[in-house]
């Protein structure tokens, strides 16, 4: 660790301890053994010296098999419960369910994936998991089914910890126990999913030019995500916002990269050169000449809340999740904001209601929305993102005044909590909210004859009353009545009316002490629908007063968009208030955008994308090269062998010298047709020879013996239909030999599969006694003459070799003793020993040095297993 930090490598995970244990002969080699898995995960986090409770995700060996799995959580449990109680927090799954079973390689790739959970503070999913076993009852142990990426928070003080299993062959158990480089700087954990192209000339002819290039640089080759993250790096290089004419395109992976540009293109191509032209497409955003107005940030309120919001930004950004960890920090109470947030993954509609509903408290809410905000606005930070003025609805508004410089961090997370507890608390009827679809003026007279409050005026069509229960009944009958559609609001109180004077007067106090600066931009009030004053004092005076009176939100994007603001961006969770911005501007130009605009239904990193590229599109200022990590390039390699069925070569030497029909495997470039005749000027290049055709070497022939002869390759002399008739004859003749070849092949390869599938099959029918039988058959008299080869047995081919007839021999029976004298007994017991280890070896994939003869087939070996 000390040369990694000095060599400045990156460090993506400690690794503290690696616990073993050996199961030994406990049992048949392939059944797992709880009690043996235990003393490995004991080992384990002794050697670490830490706590099980500060582990936070184990990644399971995961056999998939329900005894394999119960006996793994079986250990686990046991372990993590020796010291520990109370509810569940380590997340568990395993890489298998993504990538299967690799056998040797499986723990290797669990070492990666954990390796890389801790380097980028995030929990990786579990794919594939409808239901977890009810047997285990995961809902009472240490542990829970991790089935969504999630950012990972830690529950103290302590670095992000992670246990890999993997139990392996013959009893052997190994647990490693690995930590996040806590002095490792964090970076973006881009995954290559969504790809961002920037284009930008001087005219738009320009423009179609190199829009032209790269659809052409994506038709040449096949689709390779690393060759297109290359190319859209490279274009955001060269990309100027300054620059008159922009286009940026939005492409996801699994998109048909090549039909899309030429969609842009054409679309491009009916663009006009006027100032005013310009273009908004799905994922693709073109703009002209003429200068944007000023951009305005707007911040939602509570309501817009969801369980996961801005979770994908959570495990991409490190900023996002920070703003996240700080909110969890600076709580002072056991509730931790991530928990309710992020919580874990449930597997029935109760358990996601009732996750739905603690996050729909309102002293939950209100933090978590300003926790979400704040984190986005950090990562648009990293982007050169500015604004010109803000304006926010509701609790959105403690927002805005953070974003113009006005109050600071700690004090908008603060402020967030007192409001929502105050807002949340109080006795007796404190009210609720109605939502209404009608016309503002309509919807003042239902307020006005219900004995109500017009609390939100959203759209010209649309706002919220706000008053008692009674009262409400009543408007919902009036609005039935009239055909106006209604929706009861989840909220703790009638927000914005005197039913907040409670919740008002503490808060005002609270404000005493709160320190505001002047600020770097203007924000819109609610009260007012004008800028926020410079004196502190009265701006304290509004922000107290906005809990008890209307928001007139209509009125802010009027004013907004009259000091010029024609780009309106949400920052938050949701899109309603770009919805509402669309539907107040409707008719009017501008351009209303939000961060998370799918609501968490498609990618967060997409939606995000999405904004930055229309921004850039625009003319504002987005410093397009923050996006993605560069993908270096590819270098070039000196020579590339594609390994097929016909040119493949066993690593196995001792096999292929034996092999009387082994292929020789050469460079075309060293093949005579490949080179140029000296009577002639017409050259056979790589590219005419016939792809797939082995073409046959002078120097070599592919059949070195038996009853086919190899092609040679014929002088092409003359051009034209002469020559090119002679190029495809020889590729005929070419395949022939290599069909014939491999069909020979083949018959003797299949000849001895199924003379070794015999000799297994009765070594395994002998079982324990085969020992004896072999020595049994030493003894067997063999008749035959000095230097004459063994005769075949009846019923065996007179060719087949002296090594074959012994094998059959093996399992013959016994002979009398005295055939042979004892030295001539001894070397044919070692013989025949050996002859059955290597048998053994071969067929099981044991090692020679880990067989004896004494082992027992099934307990020792798994030959059972290996039949089932």
């Amino acid at each position: 660790l000390k040369d990694a930090v000095r060599d400045r490598d990156r460090i993506y995970a400690v690794i503290r301890s690696v616990g073993t244990s050996s199961d030994g002969r406990s049992q048949s080699i392939y059944a797992p053994h709880s009690a043996g898995q235990a003393r490995a995960l004991r080992n384990a986090y002794r050697l670490a010296g830490i706590e099980t409770d500060t582990v936070e995700l184990i990644e399971a060996h995961g056999t998939g098999t329900k005894v394999g799995d119960a006996v793994e959580f079986d250990a686990l449990e046991t372990v993590f419960r020796e010291n520990h109680d109370g509810e569940s927090w380590c997340g568990l799954g395993s890489v298998k369910s993504q990538i299967g079973h690799t056998k040797a390689a499986s723990g290797a790739a669990g070492l990666i994936k954990a390796a890389l959970a801790v380097h980028h503070r995030t929990l990786p999913p579990t794919i594939k998991v409808a239901k977890p076993n009810p047997k285990l009852g995961l809902n009472n142990s240490p542990f829970y089914l991790n089935t969504e990426s999630r950012p990972w928070f830690t529950r103290g003080h302590h670095p992000r910890r992670a246990g890999v299993s993997s139990f392996g062959f013959g009893g052997s158990n190994f647990h490693l126990v690995i930590e996040e480089h806590c002095d490792s700087i964090p970076e973006p954990a881009w995954d290559g999913s969504v790809e961002l192209f920037g284009l930008s000339g001087r005219s738009i002819g320009e423009l179609r030019t190199a829009l032209r290039r790269w659809r052409t640089n994506a038709a040449d080759a096949t689709p390779d995500p690393h060759r297109l993250a290359r190319s859209a790096a490279a274009s955001r290089r060269d990309f100027t916002a300054s620059d008159p004419h922009r286009l940026c395109i939005l492409v996801e992976c699994k998109d048909d990269w090549e039909s899309f540009f030429g969609k842009v293109l054409a679309q491009l191509d009916r663009v006009s050169s006027t100032e005013a032209a310009t273009f908004d497409m799905r994922d693709a955003w073109y703009g002209g000449p003429a200068v944007r107005g000023k951009t305005a940030f707007l911040f939602p309120g509570q309501g817009s809340q969801y369980v996961n919001m801005g979770r994908d930004l959570a495990c991409t950004f490190p900023e996002f999740a920070a703003a996240f960890a700080e909110a969890d920090a600076g709580d002072g109470s056991d509730r931790r904001l991530t928990g309710m947030v992020f919580p874990k993954p449930v597997f029935d509609q109760a358990g996601r209601d009732a996750q739905r509903a603690a996050l729909t408290r309102t002293d939950v809410a209100q933090p978590a929305i300003g926790a979400v905000s704040l984190g986005m606005l950090s990562v648009l930070e990293r982007f050169g993102v500015g604004a010109d003025c803000a304006a926010g609805h509701s609790y959105g508004e403690l927002v805005a005044l953070f974003a113009s410089g006005r109050i600071d961090a700690e004090t908008l997370r603060g402020l967030s909590r007192l409001r929502g507890r105050l807002m949340a608390d109080g006795q007796g009827d404190r009210g609720t909210m109605l939502a209404v679809h009608a016309p503002l003026d309509e919807l003042d007279a239902v307020a006005q004859k219900a004995g109500l409050v017009l609390a939100n005026r959203n759209t010209s069509r649309q706002g919220v009353l706000s008053g008692s229960r009674e009262a409400l009944d009543l408007a919902v009958t009036i609005c039935d009545e009239r055909g106006y559609r209604t929706k009861r609001l989840s909220v703790a109180g009638a927000f914005h009316s005197e039913f907040m004077r409670s919740a008002r007067d503490p808060f005002a106090s609270a404000l005493e002490s709160t320190a505001f600066n002047s600020g770097t931009m203007p924000v819109y009030s609610n009260v007012t629908s004008e800028p926020y004053p410079i004196e502190s004092d009265a701006v304290r005076t509004l922000l107290s007063d906005q809990l008890i009176r209307p928001v007139d939100f209509v009125q802010i994007i009027e004013n907004l968009y009259s000091s010029g603001v024609t780009t309106f961006m949400e920052i938050g969770p949701g899109a309603v208030l770009t919805g509402l911005v669309g539907s107040i501007l409707e008719g009017r130009s501008h351009s209303a955008l939000a961060l998370d605009a799918s609501s968490g239904r498609r990618s967060g990193v997409g939606d995000f994308a999405r904004v930055l590229g229309r921004l850039a599109a625009d003319g504002h200022a987005v410093d397009l090269t923050q996006w993605e990590r560069p993908v270096p390039e590819l270098k070039k390699l000196r020579m590339t062998v594609p390994l097929v069925g016909a040119n493949y070569r066993s690593s196995d030497s001792k096999r292929s010298e034996t092999n009387e029909n082994q292929l020789v495997v050469r460079n075309i470039e060293n093949h005579p047709m490949a080179k140029t005749n000296e009577q002639t000027t017409d050259v056979v290049t790589d590219a005419e020879v016939p792809a797939g055709v082995q073409v046959p070497l002078q120097e070599s022939p592919i059949v070195q013996s038996g009853t086919v002869d190899a092609p040679q390759p014929v002088p092409i002399k003359s051009a034209g239909v002469p020559r090119a008739l002679g190029v495809v004859q020889d590729g005929i003749r070419a395949m022939q030999a290599l069909q014939q070849q491999t069909a020979a092949v083949h018959e003797r390869f299949l000849e001895g599969q199924e003379l070794a599938h015999k000799t297994i099959l009765r070594l395994i029918e002998g079982q324990s006694s085969v020992p004896q039988v072999m020595r049994s058959a030493v003894a067997e008299p063999i008749d035959r003459t000095p230097n004459q080869a063994p005769s075949a047995p009846a019923g065996m081919p007179e060719h087949e070799p002296a090594e074959k007839i012994v094998e059959e021999r093996v399992v013959s029976g016994p002979a009398p003793a005295d055939a042979v004298t004892e030295s001539e007994a001894a070397a044919g017991t070692e013989a025949y020993d050996t002859l059955v280890l290597d048998v053994v070896s071969d067929k099981t994939g044991y090692p020679v040095e880990m067989l004896d003869l004494d082992m027992d087939i099934e307990a020792d070996l798994g030959i059972d297993s290996i039949k089932r």
